[in-house]
């Protein structure tokens, strides 16, 4: 068996140093063996802006994986075992994933590359749509699973914002992630700096730090202030960054605002009752918010 592996993570500025550190030590443990080359979504750099440069550059991590020999595409966000170690080993399909379209893959299983399997760089469209070829599903232990039905799984889906132990106290898997966690601490795999710098800029829930450092595993058993400053925090994933706060506060912005209240309101009304009604600068301006909006669908069909 080939000793090197390549492993693509499919990160994105939100998912936690602490949660990346983790999957890491979880993956380096499950496979002590063989030689790993690491490759990061968040360190590619897209041409293609046609979605959210995160989301495209997951996509693109997973079309890497497929032109690898040996190599394993998963979700940063996923809550990964050392026990996952076997079924990773053995023999099986060459390509097995948990969904068909490329898009909807949250793991990815390589095993021998094929020319067939190639996908060419293109839109985020079609890409994301392409079905890939000769893709068999992932064996029962490699499938991500909800904690909740099987809490020893080798790997669970804590993808969804409520089922993220390091943004929600009530997450299945919240207990075990943090005893993980804390034993990677303890080990020296991950540095309590890392998440004291996560808390700091909105990508972990503000108990998780005390929770470390008191020792307690179940985030259920917190004190309730620590439960409900949980919930009412404001997390970097939904708030607006610097430059979307000033495009949203700035004179430009509230100007087309209004100019798409007033054609939505000219739409309703008809335009001659919304004339009479409002006046004719009024008019002008919900006459150029259209012109706009047909504009740019104009140009959508054209790319499309």
């Amino acid at each position: 068996m080939n000793s090197s592996f390549d492993i693509y993570l499919g990160d994105d500025p939100f998912v936690p140093r602490c949660q990346t550190a983790l999957l890491q030590e979880s993956l380096r443990q499950a496979l002590p063996e063989r030689s790993v080359r690491w490759h990061y979504a968040s360190r590619l750099a897209l041409a293609d802006q046609e979605t959210l440069p995160w989301v495209g550059a997951r996509l693109e991590c997973k079309r890497l994986a497929l032109e690898s020999a040996h190599a394993l595409y998963l979700d940063a966000r996923l809550f990964v075992r050392p026990s996952v170690g076997p079924f990773l080993r053995a023999p099986g399909a060459p390509l097995s994933a948990d969904a068909e379209r490329l898009g909807e893959v949250r793991l990815l299983l390589v095993r021998g590359a094929a020319p067939a399997r190639v996908l060419a760089p293109g839109p985020y469209s079609v890409l994301s749509a392409s079905r890939l070829p000769d893709c068999a599903p992932l064996p029962p232990g490699l499938e991500p699973t909800s904690h909740r039905t099987n809490p020893e799984a080798p790997v669970s889906d804590t993808c969804r914002a409520p089922e993220r132990p390091w943004r929600s106290p009530l997450a299945p898997a919240a207990a075990a992630w943090t005893r993980a966690l804390r034993e990677a601490l303890a080990a020296g795999v991950v540095a309590l700096g890392d998440v004291e710098a996560d808390l700091e800029e909105g990508l972990v829930r503000p108990s998780l730090l005390w929770q470390l450092e008191t020792g307690l595993d179940d985030p259920r058993s917190l004190p309730r202030d620590w439960i409900e400053a949980d919930f009412e925090a404001s997390y970097a994933e939904l708030s607006p960054s610097q430059a979307q706060r000033a495009l949203l506060s700035s004179k430009s912005f509230r100007r087309r605002m209004l100019a798409l209240r007033l054609l939505n309101k000219a739409r309703a009304q008809g335009w001659r009752a919304f004339a009479r009604a409002s006046g004719r600068r009024a008019l002008a301006r919900a006459r150029k918010a259209a012109r706009r909006a047909a504009s740019r669908a104009l140009g959508r069909r054209r790319f499309a």
